[in-house]
């Protein structure tokens, strides 16, 4: 499921118990029963025996147990939920105002799950490690030994399954002072 989105999880049981009613259902997440009368609960049930999750979090990730009980026995039938997160960033791209010959590093910090890949690109051209044009740890762009055509704008674009996202920042090459007298 995608984060934010609502599941629906089917659960039917048939049997008779000696009374004549049908089985009871419960549903447990990761072995612990679920509290569907909490006022701020986002599960419920529906139908028969399903159960809704609305504004699917992150959190709800997990095993999802559907229990059926009657006086006789129980029978278990379980399911894993996975949550998929689109990209977000927790550090973006900054401007870097820098002299030729210096290092520099361009963050771009992603979570998202499942993990994002990250590319950079350099005034629309996508950038090729090298020697000189290092990804660091997967998403920071690290620039060695600056020269005038390194200038431009670079772009942070992350993506996964669910989406992307991209920040960019400028890198401008400052030049060095003239010194100049007047009279």
């Amino acid at each position: 499921a995608i984060e934010g989105s609502s599941v629906h999880l089917f659960c039917d049981a048939n049997g008779r118990d000696r009374d004549d009613s049908q089985p009871g259902i419960i549903w447990l997440k990761d072995g612990i029963t679920i509290d569907m009368g909490a006022d701020d609960s986002r599960f419920s049930l529906i139908g028969k025996g399903g159960l809704e999750i609305g504004n699917v979090q992150e959190s709800d990730a997990g095993s999802y147990t559907c229990r059926a009980t009657n006086q006789e026995d129980s029978v278990d039938a379980v399911a894993t939920l996975i949550v998929h997160v689109e990209p977000r960033f927790i550090k973006q791209p900054t401007n870097i105002f820098a002299h030729e010959n210096a290092d520099v590093e361009f963050e771009c910090e992603v979570y998202g799950q499942p993990e994002p890949s990250v590319q950079w690109m350099k005034n629309g051209d996508i950038v090729f490690p090298s020697d000189y044009f290092q990804i660091i740890d997967g998403h920071n762009l690290r620039i060695l030994g600056l020269v005038n055509s390194d200038q431009g704008l670079y772009q942070c674009i992350a993506e996964n399954d669910v989406g992307n996202i991209q920040a960019s920042a400028q890198l401008v090459i400052l030049q060095q002072g003239i010194n100049s007298r007047q009279s």
